[in-house]
């Protein structure tokens, strides 16, 4: 009986790079053919995805960042990739953002703290503290004039941007308060006296804006 040893520099393994919820660079080439003892390199392969900052290369799909460490190189042996093949995970990071309330009107009283999210967080807005007066809050829009996206009093609210860092604002939006004033035309007679009394029971209404 005849024995074959196959040395183990001459067994070929596959790398694969997943990409884990986002896309591989256009310059990634996966998977990846490496030869025992021989060493490839993850610094230069990339993914991107909105909303995430790319953190690496790892073996866990969700790893915790402040215990395990991005896989920079690769050597791969029977140890380690047992069925010749290993397969590597983008890593994300959620991205931050901060918005910020705008009370949209010199005199708007009050001030609102900013708010804190990442990206897909689902999350209500604070309630708004923003009084003016003459006027009732209707919500908040992405612009002043009330022309971009509307959301209302402590919408829940997310992905309103996909920028890392952005201060985002939405602008208070107001209506101008209302109040009418009712009279009624008193009965008068024609002087005349020749014809039969005339009469009016009509009201006529006067509407203000920008009361309490």
């Amino acid at each position: 009986m005849r024995l074959q040893f196959v040395k183990e520099w001459k067994i070929e393994y596959t790398v694969h790079l997943d990409a884990n919820g986002g896309t591989l660079g256009t310059s990634v080439t996966s998977p990846i053919t490496v030869k025992s003892g021989a060493t490839v390199s993850l610094l230069g392969y990339t993914a991107t995805r909105t909303g995430y900052t790319f953190k690496g290369w790892y073996e866990d799909k969700n790893p915790d960042f402040t215990t395990f460490g991005e896989v920079r190189d690769f050597t791969p042996s029977r140890d380690n990739a047992p069925n010749k093949t290993k397969t590597f995970y983008a890593g994300w990071e959620a991205i931050t953002y901060t918005v910020i309330f705008d009370g949209n009107g010199a005199d708007a009283s009050s001030s609102m703290a900013s708010q804190e999210f990442k990206y897909d967080e689902s999350k209500a807005l604070n309630q708004n503290t923003f009084v003016r007066t003459g006027y009732t809050f209707t919500g908040w829009n992405t612009n002043a004039d009330g022309t971009g996206t509307t959301y209302a009093d402590k919408a829940v609210v997310s992905n309103l941007t996909y920028t890392d860092g952005e201060r985002f604002t939405l602008y208070a939006q107001w209506q101008p308060n209302t109040a009418s004033i009712t009279v009624t035309l008193p009965t008068y007679i024609d002087i005349s006296g020749l014809s039969e009394p005339k009469t009016s029971g009509d009201n006529v209404v006067f509407t203000a804006s920008g009361y309490d």
